[in-house]
């Protein structure tokens, strides 16, 4: 139970949570200039997108006895479905690396063959050393199948990638089952299956499908540890749960918001214990992956003494999303990049930033963050569009409803749009139905999507950094769909 002073600020918070994100998806749905929907038919393919939702709680209500007398059966054939629906995407959606993901892709590939990474990619790494971590994950993995003969990298990447969303269902899935039972378990699986444009990262070898499986992972621990017994038990997992999110921040730092969001989450309900273990333990794992990645780095790729000068400061991402319609411009590359040291890196970066706030005032600054916060959530393409557009492996009708020079873009794209005003609908009709019920037990996926909002709204604006966090929106949203059936639901 949550003391008076903790519910009144959980409150505050559903409260600012449900205000900022009905005012925010009014803005994507009628006011969305940064993307050319069409809000009537978009709201028509929401309400569609909606009717294939409750039939599917139907489905799964009727199938109840069913699905929980073979659930292990059943949860096995419905990822053997889910494996073959993935490589179905790589094979007719599938797209050669483009962009940073080539860099990365090409990057692991280089160190692989010859054991050495050349310029212009050696260059990429020491302007960008974040990326860095996940092309070391990478060429591990290329040289492991390397050894067994298998020299088709794009298909290792592409399983990887089936991997790691492979799991972020398999914990999502988890998180519903202990919080809502089996059949709404199911359900999340079809709805994650049905969100397209995710699927469509499958040959992108880059962080954003790499680390969407922490935050579902570490709230199903958490969980799991509130009904542990067993004192070890308990801090075990919220100590494992604590490295794995580490792991994910070494490789992109926006999964510290899943860690903060279980740490509010622990101190609302005054876990103090579990809250110190858990942000010990995560910043352990962060430096303990960060000094592994760094130390193979600096010996065997990039020179240290060269690094420090040659980096991208991390504020310049906070000075692009300042510029422009605060997403990525690569004019602010090169004004940080003309300066030689880290110092006049950072001093050109700091100079800049200030001017720009300045020009913006305290008025004209959240006017622009209202329409920075558009430009990251105002579309459920989730900028899958990019891939095939630059380098497709065939042409095909999934290419087609993709690419945006594909016949079929303009309707398959207000289709995404529906599915992604609806996932956010659910989201926000659930917050409010949890705040008048008194029901707190989803305020982790909450408190990070909010975070997540925040975050965008202070760093580079795009809607492709959904993706990481597809598997707590979706969650979010099936708690919606049980709040609004819940008399429905008590018999699921």
């Amino acid at each position: 139970m949550l003391a008076k002073p903790a519910e009144k600020l959980l409150r505050c918070f559903y409260i600012v949570f449900i205000a900022a994100f009905t005012w925010l998806f009014i803005n994507v749905v009628f006011f969305n200039t940064h993307f050319a929907y069409q809000a009537p038919w978009v709201i028509l393919c929401a309400g569609v997108w909606l009717m294939v939702f409750f039939a599917l709680c139907a489905a799964a209500e009727k199938a109840k006895a069913f699905l929980c007398a073979r659930e292990k059966r059943c949860l096995v054939a419905a990822f053997l479905l889910l494996l073959l629906y993935a490589l179905l995407f790589y094979v007719q959606v599938g797209a050669y690396p483009a962009r940073d993901w080539y860099n990365v892709y090409t990057g692991a590939y280089n160190y692989t063959i010859a054991g050495i990474i050349e310029d212009p990619f050696l260059d990429y790494f020491y302007k960008f050393p974040n990326n860095m971590p996940i092309t070391i994950v990478l060429q591990f993995l290329f040289r492991v199948f390397y050894k067994f003969g298998v020299t088709n990298f794009l298909a290792v990447g592409a399983l990887f990638n089936v991997f790691c969303i492979g799991l972020t269902y398999l914990f999502v899935y988890l998180c519903c089952r202990e919080l809502l039972g089996v059949p709404w378990a199911f359900l999340s699986l079809a709805v994650l299956a049905l969100c397209v444009p995710l699927h469509c990262y499958i040959s992108v070898f880059y962080t954003d499908t790499t680390t969407m499986l922490f935050a579902p992972l570490a709230f199903y621990l958490y969980l799991k540890a509130q009904k542990a017994q067993k004192s070890a038990l308990r801090y075990g997992l919220i100590v494992f749960g604590g490295m794995l999110l580490g792991f994910g921040m070494a490789l992109k730092y926006s999964v510290v918001i899943t860690a903060v969001a279980l740490a509010i989450d622990m101190l609302l309900h005054k876990r103090f214990r579990l809250m110190l273990a858990a942000l010990a333990s995560t910043a352990a794992g962060f430096l303990l992956w960060s000094m592994l990645f760094n130390s193979f780095m600096y010996a065997h790729i990039l020179d240290k003494n060269l690094a420090e000068d040659r980096a991208t400061p991390l504020l310049s991402w906070v000075m692009m999303g300042l510029g422009g319609d605060g997403a990525h411009n690569p004019e602010d590359n090169y004004l940080v990049w003309n300066e030689e040291s880290k110092a006049d890196k950072q001093a050109v970066t700091l100079r800049t930033l200030r001017q720009r706030l300045n020009d913006f005032g305290p008025f004209g600054y959240l006017q622009f963050l209202n329409a920075k916060g558009v430009r990251s959530f105002g579309s459920g393409t989730l900028g899958a569009e990019g891939m095939p557009a630059d380098s497709s492996m065939r042409q095909t009708f999934l290419v087609e409803c993709i690419s945006p020079a594909g016949r079929f873009f303009s309707a398959a794209s207000h289709v995404f749009q529906g599915y992604h005003v609806l996932l956010f609908s659910l989201i926000v009709a659930g917050a409010a139905l949890a705040l008048k019920r008194r029901d707190y037990r989803f305020t982790v996926p909450l408190v990070s999507i909010f975070g997540l909002y925040l975050f965008l709204l202070l760093w580079e604006a795009g809607h492709r950094y959904l993706v990481n966090y597809m598997g707590v929106f979706v969650t979010a949203a099936v708690f919606g769909l049980f709040q609004i059936l819940q008399k429905r639901g008590e018999n699921m």
